[in-house]
């Protein structure tokens, strides 16, 4: 099953921008950047060093959420940071933090 992801600073920008639009007032805008599983980012993390397991994804056999975000790359202009981006910072913060090594 795959869920969704999204750079916390792509969410700080798109409230930021919410505050200064005036087209979006009263709008529920789904703040997310694409649908993944969770090998991708433990493949971005660790490369071929973990082994891929099941990676097949049916679905009509799935039970999840298919999520529409294209209101805000058209009504805010979002352009999301790409999961590799998102994933280096977030290890260099967290080495920046001592959390990992």
């Amino acid at each position: 099953m795959g869920t969704s992801w999204v750079d916390v600073r792509d969410v700080a920008e798109a409230h930021a921008l919410a505050f200064i639009e005036p087209a979006v007032g009263g709008e529920r805008i789904i703040v997310s950047a694409h649908a993944f599983k969770w090998q991708d980012l433990t493949r971005k993390i660790e490369g071929d060093k973990i082994p891929a397991g099941n990676t097949s994804y049916e679905p009509s056999k799935a039970k999840h959420i298919h999520v529409v975000a294209d209101k805000g790359r058209q009504m805010l202009g979002l352009k999301y940071h790409s999961l590799e981006e998102t994933t280096r910072h977030m290890l260099h913060e967290f080495k920046c933090r001592g959390w990992i090594t």
